[in-house]
This record gives C-alpha cells, sequence and structure tokens, in this order.
C-alpha cells in the first residue's frame, strides 16, 4: 500500500518516473481547478515524507527512481513561488523543473546527498524552488 502511494498509484514503475510524478502534479493541479496553498503543499509534503521514511529500509539505494511523491512536491512548490498560472507560464516551469530535477546542478546536488527519506525529498525542493525563483524572474525581465 505504502509503495502505491510514495510511487503515485503506480507511476514510478513506469520509463520516466520523474516526469511522471511532474506531469500528475500539473494534472491534479489542473483537475483542482484552483490554485494551490501553502497549507496543502506543506500538508502534502510532510505526509510524502513520513511515508517515504516508513518505506527508506526497502531502499537499496538513496534516492530510488520509483519514489515519485518527492517530484509531485517539487513540483507544487516550483508553482507556488512562480505562481504560474496561464498555461505557457505551468508548461515553462515545468520545463525548468525537470531541468533542475535531471541535471543535479548546485545546490540541487548538495540537497541530494542528505542521507534517508530527507535528501530524497529534499533535492525535489530545492529543484521546485529554483524553477519557480527562474520563472518569476523570467517573468519580469520579459
Amino acid at each position: 500500500m505504502l509503495r502505491k502511494i510514495i510511487t503515485l498509484g503506480g507511476l514510478g514503475d513506469l520509463p520516466a518516473p520523474g516526469t511522471c510524478g511532474s506531469v500528475a502534479a500539473l494534472l491534479l493541479v489542473f483537475l483542482k481547478k484552483s490554485p494551490l496553498n501553502w497549507i496543502a503543499f506543506l500538508f502534502t509534503t510532510l505526509i510524502f515524507t513520513f511515508l517515504i521514511q516508513m518505506t527508506s529500509s526497502e531502499f537499496e539505494e538513496d534516492d530510488p527512481g520509483y519514489v515519485n511523491a518527492d517530484e509531485l512536491c517539487g513540483m507544487w512548490l516550483a508553482l507556488l513561488i512562480s505562481g504560474s498560472r496561464s498555461l505557457p507560464e505551468v508548461i515553462r516551469t515545468f520545463i525548468f523543473f525537470r531541468i533542475f530535477d535531471i541535471s543535479k546542478i548546485f545546490p540541487v546536488n548538495r540537497a541530494e546527498n542528505v542521507p534517508g527519506s530527507a535528501g530524497i525529498m529534499l533535492d525535489d525542493l530545492v529543484a521546485g524552488a529554483m524553477a519557480g525563483g527562474l520563472e518569476l524572474v523570467w517573468r519580469h525581465l520579459r
């Protein structure tokens, strides 16, 4: 049961699990038809961190690819910070997030090195914060 949750219903078992988790985050926002709020984001992040910690004994590596609930949290953070509402803004924020999450540039790579479930979540939250910030800068520079 926990594996289904931390893989977002099995999306983590598909090819490109990180991208699938990020897309799932977007779909949930659009299905909800209302902007995210900090309370919902923090609650979700805490729940997923707890669930990942509970299942961490089964992890053979520090950040297994099939765990993609962390991507959902990172993508939501990017959208919260950026305030992206239009489709072009959301797509750009998504692209920024995936670039930072995949490339693991500094400081994402440092966050990823934190041991255990904290590192699993933290690298995606840092990538999300960077993506949201970059989208804000992008919009203000246009």
